[in-house]
């Protein structure tokens, strides 16, 4: 694993579910699901998965 790929890797272990999931929120309706969990991965290096409730939206 590179240094860039172990920087990345750090600093998405350290991103709130939370925050991914509001930033998530602005998907259009057709990519919403009740229950989600969106997984990142990079290069081969590392994984991190951010798990979503569902969100009403108005």
């Amino acid at each position: 694993m590179s240094p860039v790929e172990q920087q990345c890797c750090r600093w998405l272990a350290q991103v709130d579910d939370e925050c991914v999931c509001e930033l998530l929120a602005h998907l259009p309706p057709f990519l919403a699901r009740p229950i989600h969990e969106y997984t990142v991965r990079v290069a081969g290096s590392c994984n991190t998965t951010y798990t979503c409730a569902a969100q009403l939206r108005l």
